[in-house]
């Protein structure tokens, strides 16, 4: 379990491997931001097991190895390609 937090939004990554945003959430796989209150899970990643939050985006390392980003610039989660950790 962690949690992360930058400017205007916060994020948990719970035991399960499933990470919540709240606050303004970037994420949206519509593109659109909007300010939510109560927890929302991102459905989109698979299972995490850390993250890490920068100034409008947060980044999350899922049991593979492989680093996932979503934010302001890249809404939906997307795993960075040539990226694996381990």
């Amino acid at each position: 379990m962690a949690v992360a937090a930058a400017n205007f939004f916060s994020v948990a990554l719970k035991k399960d491997g499933t990470v919540w945003v709240w606050g303004y959430r970037y994420y949206d796989p519509d593109g659109k931001s909007y300010r939510s209150e109560l927890p929302v899970q991102v459905k989109e990643l698979p299972k995490i097991m850390a993250i890490a939050c920068g100034e409008y985006h947060t980044l999350a390392l899922d049991k593979d190895g492989y680093v996932w980003c979503f934010g302001a610039n890249q809404p939906a989660p997307k795993k960075i390609d040539g990226l694996k950790l381990f």
